[in-house]
C-alpha cells in the first residue's frame, strides 16, 4: 500500500472542521498533515472562526498532525500551493482533502491503492474522489481532461507540471489561447461558450483577479495530455456550498446533491484499461457546469453594453441577445 500522506486543509469554517475532520479521524486516523490559513487583516469575526478552527483541530487529533499553519492570512492559492510544496519535499504522493468534503470510509484506502498502481504510469495526472454520480463497474478505470479538486490524490511528478503564475498562457495569442481551449475543452461538449469560459477564468486566475491554485492544474494537465481518474462508486460528500464558501456560494448544479456510495476496495480492484469517458466530459461535466457558464454568458453581455454605451454597436448587443436568449432555452 502506498504510504503518501494525508493533507488536510481548513480556513476559518469551525463548523465545518469539527463534522469532516472528525468523520476523517474516524474512518482513518487523524492525517498526517494539516494546513491552516490565518484570519484577514483587522477582521474580528474571521480571527474568531479561525481560532475556532484551531480549537476543534486541537480536540479531534491532539499532536498527532505535522501542523502547517499561518498566522496570516495567506489566501486561498498561495496557502494550498506552499502546503503541497511542502509535503512534496518529503513525499512523492499526496492524498488531499478540503474541510468541505465528507469523506467515505473506502476513500484513504481507494487513492492510496491507486497511487501505488499508478505511480510510474504518466498518463495519469491525478485521481478523483468525486465522480458526479456516475454509475460504473467496480472494476473499470474511467479517465476525464477535467481535473477536480472535491477530495484527490496526486504525485509530485504532476505538481512539476504546474505553474502558478500561468506564465505560459501570459505569453499566448488570444488566437492561440482560443485554439487550446477549443481543442481540449469545447469541442468535446460542442459549446465555444465553454472553452470562453475558461479562457475568461484562466485569464482572471493569470492577472491576479481571481485567488486559486485549482485552475493552475485544470490547466496543466490540458498541457500534458494526462488524464484523471474516476472513482467507480461516488466517495465523497460537499458540505460546502453556503454563505461561508469562499468561491461556492450556492449550488445550483445539484452538486451537493450526490450521496456517498458503498465501495469495497478489497473486492473490487480496478484493473482494467484505461478509457476516457466522453460520457463523462460531455453529460455529467456540462451539465453539472452550466451555472458557470451562464456567468461567463452574463459577463460577455455586459461587455457588449459597455461597448454599446461607448461605440453605438446596436447590431452587436441585439445579435449577442437573441444568441443568448437562444442558449437559455435549449
Amino acid at each position: 500500500m502506498n504510504d503518501a500522506p494525508v493533507l488536510y486543509i481548513a480556513y476559518n469554517r469551525p463548523n465545518k472542521v469539527k463534522e469532516t475532520l472528525a468523520a476523517l479521524v474516524h474512518s482513518y486516523k487523524a492525517p498526517e498533515y494539516i494546513a491552516l490559513d490565518g484570519p484577514k487583516a483587522g477582521n474580528i469575526i474571521d480571527e474568531e472562526k479561525c481560532t475556532g478552527v484551531r480549537n476543534e483541530v486541537r480536540k479531534l487529533t491532539g499532536k498527532e498532525s505535522k501542523l502547517l499553519v499561518s498566522d496570516v492570512n495567506m489566501g486561498c492559492k498561495s496557502r494550498i500551493s506552499s502546503a503541497l510544496d511542502a509535503i512534496f519535499k518529503e513525499h512523492d504522493s499526496v492524498v488531499v482533502i478540503e474541510d468541505d468534503i465528507l469523506v467515505s470510509a473506502s476513500f484513504v484506502p481507494y487513492m492510496k491503492m491507486m497511487l501505488e498502481k499508478y505511480n510510474e504510469d504518466d498518463r495519469v495526472y491525478a485521481l478523483h474522489g468525486y465522480n458526479f454520480g456516475m454509475d460504473y463497474k467496480p472494476t473499470e478505470v474511467r479517465v476525464t481532461k477535467y481535473f477536480n479538486m472535491w477530495g484527490w490524490a496526486t504525485w509530485r511528478r504532476s505538481r512539476q507540471l504546474v505553474d502558478y503564475s500561468m506564465s505560459e498562457w501570459i505569453r499566448q495569442s488570444e488566437l492561440n489561447k482560443y485554439r487550446f481551449l477549443w481543442k481540449n475543452l469545447g469541442s468535446i461538449v460542442q459549446d465555444p461558450g465553454w472553452s470562453q469560459y475558461y479562457k475568461l477564468m484562466y485569464d482572471k486566475v493569470a492577472n491576479g483577479a481571481l485567488d486559486s491554485w485549482a485552475y493552475c492544474w485544470m490547466y496543466a494537465q490540458l498541457k500534458s495530455g494526462g488524464g484523471s481518474i474516476i472513482p467507480p462508486k461516488n466517495m465523497v460528500k460537499l458540505i460546502g456550498y453556503d454563505e461561508d464558501a469562499l468561491h461556492t456560494k450556492s449550488d445550483e448544479s445539484g452538486l451537493t446533491d450526490v450521496d456517498i456510495e458503498i465501495y469495497d476496495s478489497r473486492v473490487s480492484i480496478p484493473s482494467g484499461e484505461l478509457v476516457y469517458d466522453h460520457r463523462y466530459d460531455k453529460e455529467a461535466v456540462r451539465g453539472m457546469w452550466e451555472p458557470y457558464n451562464q456567468d461567463y454568458k452574463i459577463h460577455r453581455l455586459g461587455s457588449i453594453a459597455k461597448e454599446i454605451v461607448t461605440n453605438g454597436h446596436g447590431k452587436k448587443v441585439l445579435k449577442a441577445l437573441r444568441s443568448y436568449i437562444y442558449n437559455k432555452r435549449k
